[in-house]
């Protein structure tokens, strides 16, 4: 197969690998080289499809790019990794258009699934700041039938041509076995990371246990040092629908579409959910940390499978958030369910129709208390599209809202204010 090593202005075509099965072996291997494109190629029945290496101290590779590549039956589709160590970055990283379909069929390996970060979501080093990727781009991808996590990426951030994005990628049938505890897009420790127009849908968690949540779009932390954590990302028009997950999970974050979980200062706008065990799950913020903004959200068909889901919007954690100009509709359990302990979440201009209780402020979920709508909420039937979530002509909701700008939703429509 083809190794890359300290090489600039590379451009391999249409190159066939596969066998490759010893330690990183990959079809195409890239390692602390810039300016090299992988374009055209297949690997399969490989350690790795493809890989991306960063591994000496205090360097940077730039400006890899992936495209319209196949690879499958490897332990991993796309991997690429950096040294942990401070200064030690890959700077504008694109993988767009590839094919990445039935990778780990190899059970008890470690790291599996299909497009991976190499960078140990424990680690304690790894800071927002001194080491990871920048401006990475994993766009326009076709990614199923990976046993694990779909598509991942760790400490994302700008670099100082564009921001990190994760865009237009085609996420579905993923971990089809429920072997492990997977989530189909997983964002962990990043700032001013952008993913959008994403359609995700029949992806499923851990069948048996009890930890293992099956998140649609889930914005991490550092799991072992939470000071580590997300900020200022956006989550945007993206499509999230018919997750699942085991009966037996415990956590309110399981089966999410979407879940922040020790960010700040993010935005949630014009997404669309349904089918899931949750909409949208907000948790263990800081409650000084900047607030997040949840708007223009469509979240409906919403069934919980025990007593911590159901819910369309759930705020457990973190004060100051705004949530307005959101539709919830068809919810097991609750609408909008806000901890009583919160200061300062502000709710307006949102649709909450045919659920258990439309808006809770509660301590516990033992204890649905419901709390006083705002004078602009309603709880008419919002006529929507059961298939797109888009408005349909007659809804009550046509101009009900509050204006915030002129924006398309997760299929492209112009969205009614």
């Amino acid at each position: 197969c083809v190794r890359l090593t300290g090489c600039q202005y590379v451009i391999v075509r249409n190159i066939a690998g596969t066998n490759s099965i010893l330690s990183g072996g990959s079809a195409v291997r890239v390692r602390n080289s810039s300016d090299v494109t992988v374009s055209g190629c297949l690997g399969y029945v490989n350690t790795v499809g493809i890989s991306v290496v960063q591994d000496t101290s205090a360097a940077t590779m730039s400006r890899i790019t992936i495209s319209d590549s196949e690879v499958y039956g490897n332990v991993c589709g796309i991997l690429y990794t950096w040294m942990d160590s401070a200064g030690s970055y890959i700077d504008d990283l694109t993988i767009d258009g590839n094919v990445v379909r039935d990778n780990d069929l190899t059970p008890g390996i470690n790291r599996y699934g299909g497009i991976q970060h190499g960078a140990s979501n424990s680690s304690t080093t790894v800071t927002n700041s001194d080491r990871g990727v920048r401006g990475i781009a994993i766009t326009n991808n076709e990614v199923y039938g990976n046993r694990g996590y779909a598509l991942t990426t760790y400490g994302a951030r700008s670099s100082s041509t564009r921001p990190s994005r994760i865009a237009s990628n085609h996420v579905y049938g993923n971990n089809p076995l429920g072997l492990v505890d997977a989530h189909a897009i997983w964002v962990g420790a990043s700032s001013n990371t952008i993913v959008e127009d994403n359609r995700v849908h029949g992806n499923t968690g851990l069948a048996n246990g009890t930890s293992g949540s099956q998140v649609g779009i889930f914005m991490d932390l550092n799991a072992v040092n939470t000071a580590i954590v997300g900020a200022s990302n956006i989550v945007r028009r993206n499509i999230v629908y018919d997750g699942w997950m085991g009966p037996s999970q415990v956590t309110s974050g399981a089966g999410a579409g979407i879940y922040l979980l020790n960010q700040t200062g993010c935005l949630v706008e014009s997404n669309v959910i349904h089918g899931c065990a949750t909409g949208i799950n907000i948790d263990r913020d800081t409650p000084a940390a900047p607030a997040h903004v949840i708007r223009n959200n469509t979240i409906f068909d919403i069934t919980g499978f025990n007593s911590l889901t159901g819910v369309g919007i759930l705020v457990n954690v973190g004060n100051n958030h705004t949530i307005y100009n959101n539709i919830i509709s068809g919810c097991s359990l609750s609408g909008l369910f806000v901890n009583s302990a919160l200061t300062g979440v502000t709710e307006s201009y949102n649709c909450i129709y045919d659920s258990n209780v439309p808006y809770v402020v509660s301590a516990a979920f033992t204890t649905l208390t419901p709390g006083v709508m705002a004078a602009s909420d309603l709880t008419d039937d919002p006529l929507i599209d059961e298939r797109l979530g888009y408005l349909l002509a007659g809804s009550p909701l046509i101009h009900k809202g509050t204006h915030s700008g002129y924006s398309r939703d997760a299929n492209g429509l112009q969205r009614w204010n």
